[in-house]
């Protein structure tokens, strides 16, 4: 008799999660790289116009490795969410408040980036959305195990 394959479970919230941490892990290292590198990416995503000074490519360092670290938390995260559930919820409201902060500053990056306002408000709607679909899919808490009781 053939060996019971045991359910992959919440496949849904580990591919979003995975899904999720891929452009933070690539564009955090790409920050890391070299500021010319980020500057490319950025105008490669969003058709947008970076220059990068001596003191943006020392300030874009520190972000990146914010970047970079929020990414890896999420791809982290998506080897247990119900265990990690507080991370998943976190990196979704991250996700949500940056897709805010992009189309409430549309104008501005049309301005000083030349990013075309139709980019924009796609990768604004996008990062709402994926926050969404994180939050929406994110596993419940898990039961304590049997025998066990809240602390008064």
């Amino acid at each position: 008799m053939p060996a019971v394959q045991a359910k992959p479970r919440y496949v849904l919230i580990r591919v979003l999660l995975v899904w999720a941490s891929a452009f933070p892990v690539f564009y955090g290292a790409a920050g890391l790289t070299s500021p010319g590198t980020i500057a490319k990416v950025t105008g490669a995503l969003s058709a947008g116009v970076v220059t990068v000074s001596p003191e943006v490519g020392y300030l874009l360092k520190p972000l990146a490795l914010y970047i970079l670290m929020c990414g890896c938390l999420l791809l982290f995260a998506a080897l247990d969410p119900p265990r990690y559930r507080a991370i998943v919820l976190w990196g979704a409201l991250l996700l949500f408040l940056r897709g805010l902060q992009r189309l409430s500053l549309t104008e501005e990056l049309n301005r000083v980036f030349q990013i075309p306002v139709p980019i924009n408000l796609f990768h604004g709607a996008y990062l709402l959305v994926l926050a969404s679909a994180l939050a929406l899919c994110c596993p419940g808490k898990k039961a304590p195990p049997p025998g066990h009781s809240p602390q008064a």
